[in-house]
Parts: C-alpha cells; structure tokens; sequence
C-alpha cells in the first residue's frame, strides 16, 4: 500500500498488525533487491512528498526525493549537499543507510529526524 501521510502510515501499521502481516517499508526502492521467492506481507511505500524551506533548514517527508533537495538547495543558495548530487533514492532511505561520498554524508546534514517506533511490532520484516 501506499501511504502519504503520517495518519496513513499509523492505519497501514495497525492493520499488518490486526492481519499478522510481516510490513516492509519501501521508499523510492532504487538500492533493493527482491527474492525471486517474493515478499509474503505488506510492502508500505512511501508517498509523502511534502518539504519545505525555511531560511537556512530544510523540513522534508520521508518519501521526498534526495534529488529534488539537492536541486531545491542550489535554487535557495543553500550549501552543504552537493555531494548528494546523482544519489538515488528517497530522504528516508539516504538518511537510514547514511548516505554519502569522499565529500559528504547525511549525519552531517540531519539535524533532527521525526520517527515512528515501529521495533514494536513484532512482524516487522528483518533485513536479510
């Protein structure tokens, strides 16, 4: 399913959760391979693709694509991502794998991350 809101993601967990469905959230999906097996569960992805520039900070969703950050800096005179440049992908996964090159990497650009725990849920799929 996809969900583009924070409510969604609440109602997409809840209901995994209620039908014992393993979840794995998927962003834009461009650095994952898939089993020829497939995925027995539900893949959540992630449509949120709202952000917003506020003088020096930039305020994104999850679902946002690093390129078009990396573009909206340079169009607001902001610096600090240009080694960002060519990496694809969404915020959320360039954030949860730390993204980065010779020159730069997202721990050195985040300043606060807003989460939902979801380690509480049992069926989460697990990395393999």
């Amino acid at each position: 399913c996809e969900v583009n809101n924070e409510e969604e993601l609440k109602e997409a967990l809840s209901y995994a959760q209620e039908n014992d469905l393993k979840i794995f959230i998927l962003g834009k999906g461009s650095n994952i391979l898939v089993s020829d097996k497939g995925f027995d569960g539900m893949v959540i992805k992630l449509g949120d693709k709202k952000y917003k520039i506020a003088g020096t900070k930039i305020e994104c969703n999850a679902g946002v694509l690093l390129s078009q950050i990396v573009n909206e800096s340079a169009q607001n005179s902001l610096k600090g991502l240009e080694w960002a440049a060519g990496i694809p992908g969404t915020i959320g996964g360039a954030i949860r794998g730390n993204a980065g090159t010779a020159e730069g990497c997202m721990s050195e650009n985040v300043e606060s991350v807003k989460a939902i725990r979801i380690s509480r849920f049992p069926f989460l799929a697990e990395n393999n």
